[in-house]
């Protein structure tokens, strides 16, 4: 008998509690490694070369054995949360509170947490969230990164710990590398599986408050939380959720550089904009929007436009959704919409500018109370549709 296959099998079988079945699950794949070393070493292979090979072998008995009771000294070293402490007390930290002074930037990567950040008296930022344990907060330069921590984190702290286990065999013997190997494994996947059901169970919110100053730039990252700012002064705004919804309504005391919203599967809404710049997109979402832009670009595969306020260029397009641009100002610029199968209408102030006015649609009607000025009008609209009506009043 090979004594290091035999500790490699004693390693799978150590904390598996023992009965009948498993001895016999013991002693069968016990033969079964020792005749595949000895067949593997009769076929010309050095001992090193078997013995990786029998372990390879074994890579997925570990997801049969933990379908076994495991020994009664593991089950008892697991503690237990004392009930003396009440059912939110993991939850009773403080907010984390971070001094402004030195912050330009806010970047919040939110896994699939639900965010809100607000404007809040003082110089500090505060940061909230029922799970505070796995939201960790980074300082890189002047930006403030707020981020969850994600299963990929915990991994890359169990590799680390693990790095010095890819010695060469004749450093470290293989029945200590095997050991090493199960530990991390084991670790690893209490990891995940505690991440996951972490999420499962809570994904608490985040809620942060800033001071009213003007920072540089505000981005949020969601996988399917909804992000929510308002009151919030920055040159610059950047949301994104795969499929939440986005609220924005910024601070317009000053006018913010660039504005940018998008999410698949949810709505977007923003409110009382002042910006240069204006990039918004739903997929399947509503996209809502008012404001004064300077250019401005707002679409959505299946869902509604709908922009009411100014805009210097406005750029439109919905697939199936039906598009509606009220403009309070209209003294010159463009504004061009188009929509696959929904309707495209256009309001105008009375005040309006002159208008160089072009309208086409395959199979849709065309209407307009709004007469065409030629091509020198200050004020140029083109509007094109497939199947939908296009409307100008």
């Amino acid at each position: 008998m090979n004594q290091m296959v035999k500790r490699m099998v004693d390693l799978l079988f150590e904390d598996v509690e023992s009965s009948e079945e498993t001895r016999e699950l013991y002693d069968e794949i016990m033969n079964n490694c020792q005749e595949h070393f000895r067949d593997l070493t009769d076929s010309g292979m050095t001992e090193d070369e078997a013995l990786s090979a029998v372990m390879d072998s074994l890579s997925g008995m570990q997801d049969v054995l933990d379908q076994y009771p495991r020994k009664k000294a593991e089950q008892e070293s697991v503690p237990e949360v004392s009930s003396a402490a009440g059912p939110d007390a993991s939850k009773a930290e403080a907010p984390f509170r971070q001094s402004s002074s030195w912050v330009e930037r806010l970047r919040v990567d939110a896994a699939a947490r639900d965010v809100t950040v607000e404007p809040a008296d003082g110089d500090e930022i505060l940061i909230d969230c029922e799970d505070r344990e796995n939201v960790l907060v980074e300082r890189d330069g002047n930006a403030l990164f707020i981020h969850v921590r994600r299963i990929a984190d915990e991994l890359r702290e169990e590799a680390e710990q693990f790095e010095d286990c890819g010695r060469l065999t004749s450093e470290i013997s293989l029945g200590d590398l095997l050991n090493r190997v199960g530990s991390y494994v084991n670790r690893a996947v209490r990891s995940v599986v505690s991440r996951v059901s972490s999420e499962i169970a809570s994904g608490a919110p985040i809620h942060i408050s800033v001071p009213r100053r003007k920072l540089s730039a505000v981005e949020i990252n969601s996988s399917s939380g909804d992000l929510e700012v308002g009151g919030v002064c920055a040159a610059e705004y950047v949301l994104r959720s795969a499929s939440g919804d986005i609220s924005l309504k910024p601070d317009a005391k000053e006018a913010a550089d660039r504005i940018f919203a998008s999410t698949a599967s949810g709505d977007v809404e923003v409110r009382d904009a002042w910006a240069r710049t204006g990039e918004f997109s739903s997929i399947s979402g509503d996209v809502e929007l008012s404001g004064d832009f300077g250019d401005l670009a707002c679409k959505s595969v299946s869902g509604e436009v709908d922009f009411c306020g100014t805009a210097v260029d406005l750029r439109s397009k919905s697939v199936s959704g039906a598009v509606d641009l009220c403009m309070k100002v209209a003294s010159s610029g463009s504004i061009m919409a188009e929509s696959t199968s929904g309707s495209v209408t256009v309001q105008l102030p009375d005040d309006a500018a002159p208008v160089h006015l072009a309208m086409s649609s395959v199979s849709g009607s065309l209407r307009s109370s709004v007469e065409d000025a030629g091509e020198s009008a200050p004020l140029k609209i083109r509007l094109k549709t497939v199947s939908g009506a296009v409307k100008v009043v």
